[in-house]
């Protein structure tokens, strides 16, 4: 038996992440059932068999499906994102695959995605390169690559005009070296502690505004970013 609690007045930010968790639920079911009807009838695609199989089997420890699952807003295609594999783009419809970027396993984090309201375009950012990419659903490519977002990506997200994309990230990483830090570092738990940065992109040009919003953030902490437009 599962209990969740909702707090009495949640931000419209955390509304909005419980309609698009259950959007990527609702997608993945669709995947899933369209995948075992294509399985009788021809040979299944390997990447995505693969996909379906670690998510199903991420459920034993735990892990909701919605966890890994990235939906359009229009539920034309998701997005797959799990620490220490490929980001992947699935049509929906034809059951299609694309990797979109590699992932670098040293880095156990998912790679943030966003996709614009309409749906057309999904930025995704993947952890230690330092860029954020925008891939064009139409043109099936990589359209624009913005640096300087930092190694350590939390979150993306778009402007409701999608003129904009902000991504909050982790920088200057080091340990710390309070007298109490010190301690807990000698006895084998170093506590590392990063600078949380907000950066906003304009897709039309280079410009970007970027500012540090918290200095010393401590990695002991799960970190659950949200960004809400106003």
């Amino acid at each position: 038996e599962t209990t969740h609690r909702t707090p009495a007045n949640p931000p419209d930010c955390a509304k909005l992440r419980v309609e698009r968790k259950k959007r990527d639920a609702e997608t993945y079911a669709r995947m899933v059932e369209r995948f075992n009807d294509q399985r009788g009838r021809s040979g299944p695609d390997k990447t995505l068999a693969g996909t379906i199989q670690w998510i199903e089997e991420s459920t034993k420890w735990g892990a909701s499906r919605a966890n890994w699952i990235v939906a359009s807003p229009d539920g034309a295609y998701a997005v797959f994102s799990a620490h220490g594999k490929p980001l992947l783009l699935i049509d929906v419809a034809t059951l299609a695959t694309r990797v979109l970027a590699k992932v670098d396993p040293y880095f156990n984090l998912a790679t943030p995605v966003a996709w614009t309201p309409d749906s057309r375009h999904v930025a995704f950012a993947p952890q230690g390169t330092d860029k954020v990419h925008i891939y064009s659903i139409e043109q099936q490519a990589v359209v624009s690559t913005k640096t300087g977002v930092g190694p350590w990506v939390e979150t993306l997200s778009w402007s409701p005009d999608m003129q904009r994309i902000a991504a909050f990230g982790f920088v200057n990483r080091r340990m710390n070296k309070t007298p109490l830090g010190l301690l807990w570092a000698s006895a084998g738990h170093p506590e590392f502690r990063n600078d949380g940065v907000l950066n906003v992109y304009r897709i039309g040009d280079d410009r970007c505004f970027s500012v540090v919003l918290k200095r010393g953030i401590s990695e002991m902490g799960s970190a659950n970013i949200e960004i809400e437009w106003k």
